[in-house]
Formats: C-alpha cells, structure tokens, sequence
C-alpha cells in the first residue's frame, strides 16, 4: 500500500495551536491598559484623573504618525531566515513587553514626575507595541492563501485572543481584590502578564511557517506615496471605515465594564465570575463564526454579530441595576464579538490578495498597521472616557465618596454610545463592502502560472 504523502503547505494541528498562542500572547499588554491602567494611575499613583485621560487621547496623535510609518518600514525590511514576520514577533514581544513594566512601575516608583513618566513610556509603547503587533497580525495571511486552512486559522486565533481577553477579564479583579487593591496586587497582575507574554509570543512565533510570498518576487516595492493608494481601495477603505466604529465601540465597552461593577453594582469581584461564564458563549460565537461565514457569507457574518451585541448592551443598559443583566447581557455580547473576529480576520487576509491583484505588491504590514493604530485609538478612548467621566462627576480617590450622577452617566456613555458606534460600522460595511474574492484569487493564481512558465523557458 503506497505511503501517504503529507502536503508541506497543509497547516497541521500543532501550527494552528502555535498560531493561536501568538494571539493569546500580545493580548494582555493592551486590555489591561484598558481595563485598569487609569484606575491604577488615578487611584495608586495618585495622578489627576483629567490628566490622566488628556495622556490617553495625546499618544494618538503620535500613533497616528508612528503607525503608518513602522508598517511601512516593516514591508520593506528584508527577509530573514525565518521569513518576514517570525523574528519582528519575537524582537518586538520582548521590548514591549519590558515597556510595559515602565508604564506601570515607572510613575508609582517616581517621587517626583509622574506624569512625565507616564508619558514618555506610553508614547514609547506606541512604538514598540507596533512592532510586535503588526507582525504578528500580519504572519497570518503569509502562512497560507487556501481559502479553507485561512478560516480555520482565524477561528484557532480569534478562539486565542479571546481567551486571553477573558483570562485577564477573570484573573485581574481576582488578584487585585485578592491582593487587597493596593501596589502589590497591581505588581503581581503586570508581573504575571510580563512572564505569559514572552513565553507565549516566543514560543508560537517558533512553530509558525511562512509560505505565501509576492507572485511577482522580481516586483518593486512600493512607495510611500502608493501606501495611500492602498488604504483607499474600495474594500480597504470600507474596512478601515468599520474597524474605526468596531474598535472605538469595543473597547469602550470594555474601558466602562471596571467603572460599572466598581460604582454601579458595587462589587468589582463580580466581574470575574460575569467573564468565566461569557468565555463560553463567546467561544461558541467563535466556532459557530466559520459555519456562518461558509453559508450566509463573512460579510453577513460580521452584521449579525453586531446584532447580538446590541442586544446584549441594550439589556444592560435597560437594567443596569440587576445582577441578572450583567449576566445575561454580557453572555450575548460576548457572543457577538466572538463571532465576529474570525470572519473580520478573513476578510483582512482576503484584502491584502486584493491589493496585489490589482497593483502587484504584498503590502501586510501596511494594512495591519492601520488595525493596529484602530486597536490602540479604541484602547485610548477607552481608557481615557472613564478617566474624563470621574473628573467631572467630582470623584475624589481619598475620600472614596461616589458623586450620585456616576452611575447613571457609566451607564450611558458605557452601554449607548458602543451601541450607536456598532450600528454605524454594521450600515457601513453592509452597504460598502464588495469583492468577488473568488475573481481575485484566480487572477494571483494565473499571473504566477504565467511567471513559473516563463521562467521555465
């Protein structure tokens, strides 16, 4: 009986599992800035909270000018041995992930300056997050071009981001409460999240492949000047349009989810218990997401979790005072955004073959530099709107004292405004985004027949 030859462009198990270990491992760096980075400054460094929020929105208008150009440079860097991404995830996961020990040690140690250490190495994270983050959103859509190993690879991704998302919703509150709320407890969580970083991001990075390269490897790369042309084609645009609402909304949502269990229900404890048991519905949306993607479309995908997630944020909003809500609404946005992820990450890969089909260059990191600057855009927002909300409702942290017009203002701008963002990105990419994928993975495949046939003669 002839022997079972193995396809060496196949990703197996293992390097899906390595793949997914990549997504887990950068997640902590941002959702805890997210999630707790202002509490920490406001509360343990004894920051101003407006300046606080001032710091957040300010290191966006450097990203805006460092992610564009560290996307850039990284499309044109040469290739190493390990490919093109391999070495960045590993070079950036390690100075990232040293940062982000100054962004929270620095102003807590420093008697004096605070807030210029707090603004030098958050700026500083803009740059070396980038490097990590681009990379490693970008080796995906070098391990393979099959339509099929791409949605399964996004579903073992997205199944790892949000995984880690939900391990830092649970294990956060869980150890500073443990802790007792002070400097220790904020010492163990960013120690914790420093070793799971490196180990992971490192460790994946090693059992990925890269294996798409240009169709045209004789091409010239592009210019500065064409980096525009590709943000503004059609699909790309429409996209970048949509991530800016998805990003914004999310993370929003997650910045307020602190706020609301700490000043609204009163018991920050609660928020691990809320997030083990949305880990499984959103688990769920996750597998369910490459079914829906196969029957009803990626596109229609992304629309119907968007519908899920209103309605989990509608709940809580119409009951934001009940345990029950918390519980069930967070369960069925949960859900939404586990849904969604996947089929966004395809789309994602889809439009980098589209740019080369129609001006024959790979441009990856160029793309992913944009979702990375939207990701830290949504992050800053996030962060930084509880920040604003607590300096105008009068909250002061040594009294402890909760100004009565807080709660009902978390609630609003937490649960209405991702609500009105999410709706917008839905009309957005269901009336703007078209693409005939299937046209353009036939033209790549032509052009490098016609290629690999001349050169043979």
């Amino acid at each position: 009986m002839a022997k079972k030859i193995k396809d060496p462009n196949k990703i197996r198990l293992g390097e899906k599992l390595c793949y997914m270990l990549t997504q887990m491992g950068c997640t902590p760096v941002l959702n805890l800035i997210t999630s707790f980075l202002t509490l920490y400054y406001i509360t343990i460094c004894g920051m101003d909270a407006a300046a606080v929020g001032t710091l957040f929105l300010v290191s966006k208008l450097f990203d805006g000018i460092n992610d564009p150009i560290t996307g850039f440079i990284m499309d044109h860097l040469p290739k190493s041995k390990m490919g093109k991404f391999r070495h960045l995830m590993i070079i950036g996961t390690i100075i990232c992930s040293l940062n982000m020990l100054v962004v929270w040690f620095g102003p807590y140690l420093a008697t004096t300056g605070k807030l210029v250490i707090a603004y030098v190495s958050y700026l500083l994270l803009g740059v070396t997050y980038d490097i990590m983050d681009i990379a490693k959103n970008s080796v995906g859509a070098v391990m393979t071009n099959d339509p099929g190993d791409r949605a399964s690879l996004n579903v073992f991704g997205s199944f790892g981001a949000l995984l880690s998302t939900m391990l830092v919703s649970i294990a956060g509150p869980l150890i500073i409460t443990a802790l007792g709320n002070g400097f220790p407890a904020y010492r163990a969580l960013i120690l914790v999240a420093f070793v799971y970083a490196i180990v992971l991001m490192v460790g994946g990075s090693l059992g990925v492949k890269e294996r798409v390269t240009a169709v045209d490897e004789t091409q010239d790369k592009y210019s500065f000047k064409d980096y525009f042309k590709i943000l503004s084609a059609r699909p790309c645009f429409v996209m970048i349009l949509f991530a800016i609402m998805y990003a914004v909304g999310q993370y929003i949502s997650i910045g307020f989810d602190t706020y609301y269990f700490n000043f609204v229900l009163g018991d920050l404890s609660v928020m691990s218990t809320v997030s083990i048991l949305t880990l499984v519905t959103m688990l769920a949306g996750t597998v369910l997401s490459k079914t829906l993607s196969v029957k009803i479309g990626r596109k229609q995908t992304i629309i119907l979790s968007i519908v899920f997630m209103v309605i989990g944020l509608a709940i809580r909003y119409l009951f934001a005072y009940e345990l029950w809500a918390a519980f069930v609404g967070s369960m069925i946005f949960r859900f939404g955004i586990g849904m969604e992820l996947p089929a966004q990450g395809v789309i994602n890969a889809e439009n980098m073959d589209y740019i080369e089909y129609k001006m024959g260059v790979r441009a990856e990191s160029a793309l992913t530099s944009v979702s990375t600057f939207l990701s830290k855009v949504g992050a800053a927002i996030g962060g930084a709107m509880p920040a604003y909300l607590l300096a105008i409702a009068g909250y002061d942290a040594e009294s402890g004292i909760i100004p009565e017009s807080l709660p009902g203002a978390i609630c609003g701008w937490g649960f209405l405004l991702p609500i009105a963002l999410f709706v917008i990105g839905a009309v957005v990419i269901g009336v703007g985004y078209k693409m005939n994928y299937a046209e353009v993975r036939a033209g790549l495949d032509q052009r490098k027949a016609e290629i690999e046939a001349g050169q043979q003669v």
